[in-house]
């Protein structure tokens, strides 16, 4: 896989849980099933106390086509439930990666 498609989270305490397990539930398995690659979600961790929770997923593609699918048409899926659901309650951009072999 050449490219990373990350989506940062930043999560309100209230919403959390209901936020992660919808996550789980519903737009992981989405993403599955459409056979990118590799789908890690990471917890952020910062040295300093936040007033929310951070999260990062990232989704492994092999090319600009996946990418494309990914904010065209998945993502806006995810935005529209999201904006419903959870509100202000919870904020996060997408960001793609390029892998550099080292």
């Amino acid at each position: 896989m050449n490219y990373i498609v990350n989506t940062s989270f930043m999560v309100s305490p209230r919403i959390h849980d209901r936020w992660l397990e919808s996550l789980y539930k519903y737009y992981i398995p989405r993403l599955d099933t459409e056979k990118f690659g590799n789908i890690t979600l990471f917890r952020v961790l910062a040295e300093h106390v936040e007033d929310h929770f951070t999260y990062s997923l990232q989704v492994e593609i092999s090319d600009m086509t996946g990418y494309q699918r990914i904010v065209r048409e998945l993502f806006p899926e995810y935005t529209e439930t999201a904006q419903k659901l959870f509100g202000e309650d919870l904020m996060y951009f997408t960001s793609l990666l390029k892998k550099i072999d080292l």
